[in-house]
Order: structure tokens, then sequence, then C-alpha cells
């Protein structure tokens, strides 16, 4: 046995945005297979870790905290049509940054696009 290899880490995701319409059904599955999850919402519901975007000041070191342990991190962060788009859109990009800061290998991001709700405002979606 090579007792030099690295053991392998307990899988553990950081899900952003873990109540939204995608983000609860990430939550979901990866619980489904019994994946630990840690999961934020804007106002700390459903048991949630409270994490608004808006407030770009905290979002660095929250992220990087919360994601301390994890194997990897999800954002389901999105915004379409609020005055705080850009910001809220721009918060994926420093929530990577700052899991990539404490060694998290593995970022996903899985979001709407704005363009896409007005591109697809005529197509019937299963």
């Amino acid at each position: 046995a090579n007792d030099n290899a690295a053991t392998p880490r307990t899988p553990k995701v950081l899900v952003l945005g873990g109540t939204g319409l995608v983000g609860s059904r990430v939550v979901e599955l990866l619980q489904s297979q019994g994946i630990a999850t840690v999961a934020t919402s804007r106002d700390g519901r459903s048991g949630t870790v409270a994490l608004d975007f808006t407030m770009a000041d905290h979002l660095s070191k929250t992220v990087a905290d919360l994601a301390q342990d994890c194997t990897a991190v999800i954002s389901c962060v999105g915004a379409i049509g609020t005055p705080n788009d850009q910001v809220i859109n721009q918060g994926t990009g420093v929530a990577a940054l700052a899991a990539k800061e404490v060694g998290v290998q593995q970022f996903v991001y899985i979001t709407v696009a704005p363009e896409v709700k007005e591109f697809a405002k005529d197509i019937a979606f299963l």
C-alpha cells in the first residue's frame, strides 16, 4: 500500500442560493446521494446560512469561511430584472475567488442569464 497517497476527502458541497428554484433542487439531489451540504439564502430561511450578495464587503469572507472544508461550491445565485442585478451576478465571481483561496478545487455556476429571459419569452418549456 502506498502510505503517501492522499486520503480522499468526504464530499461536502456549499450551495450558494440553496433555496431558489434551481438551488433547492441541487441541494435535494446532493443530499439524496448522501453528500453533505451547506446552503445559503439571502435571508437564512429553511435552515440555510444568510448570505446577501448585495453586501459585497462581506461576501468574500463569508464564502471563504463557509467553503473552508468543502470539496466543491455550486453557485445557483442569479438575478434578472432587479435594481441589483449587476452586483448580485458579479458576486458569483467574488465567491469563486474566495473558494479558490481556501483550496476548493471545484466550482460550478448554474443560473439563467438575463438574456435567456428575453430570448426565451415565446418558447414553451417542458
